[in-house]
């Protein structure tokens, strides 16, 4: 219902929602991504997020699975010679990264809330764009991913002890790369290939 009510907005906004969902990252880590912090590792491309670029304050990495990449390919041919990916009004001459957040989102729902009603779906709980995270972070434990992995992605130090996070610096590239594709997967069936997903063959 999202991808629906998405479609009535202009291409940058598109690319930036999808991006938040299929990322799980901090509403900040993607709006004011410049694309001198994307980079690749052995084909994978990459978020590198510096402690200064991140809300608490620590490095982070966030390995892009096919469908991050390919809204963030997205949004990189629509804002040209921009430094940040999404600059404000999808122009790239703006001296400023996209914002007007609240009345977006507003124009979003009431778009979904006019798709639940003509669906016979009943009313929608509020939400906010923190729940891509609760979301994604819930599907890690169903899958399962292990807890430290799925911490990690979402740049929790939770899952280790405070001794580990101080002295294992290892990454989890990899593991994290194969559980956010696990994640972008799931996505893309409930919503690009929804009907396939909703009615499945028997």
């Amino acid at each position: 219902m999202l991808y629906q009510a998405l479609e009535f907005e202009p291409a940058h906004w598109r690319a930036f929602y999808k991006l938040m969902l299929l990322t799980g990252a901090r509403r900040s880590e993607i709006s004011d991504l410049k694309k001198a912090n994307v980079l690749v590792e052995r084909g994978t491309p990459y978020i590198m997020l510096r402690s200064e670029d991140a809300k608490n304050d620590q490095y982070h990495v966030i390995p892009l699975s096919p469908a991050a990449s390919a809204q963030l390919e997205i949004a990189r041919s629509l804002s040209e010679t921009s430094p940040w990916f999404f600059p404000a009004n999808g122009k790239a001459e703006a001296e400023n990264p996209i914002s007007g957040f609240t009345h977006r989102h507003n124009r979003i729902t009431e778009a979904m809330h006019a798709i639940a009603h003509f669906e016979g779906a009943g009313t929608l709980p509020y939400w906010t764009l923190h729940d891509f995270r609760r979301t994604m972070r819930t599907f890690m434990s169903k899958v399962p991913v292990p807890k430290h992995i799925a911490e990690a992605i979402i740049s929790h130090s939770g899952g280790k002890s405070r001794l580990d996070a101080t002295y294992d610096l290892y990454e989890y590239f990899d593991e994290k790369t194969e559980a956010l594709t696990k994640w972008g997967e799931w996505v893309e069936a409930i919503t690009v290939d929804r009907e396939r997903y909703l009615h499945p063959l028997p």
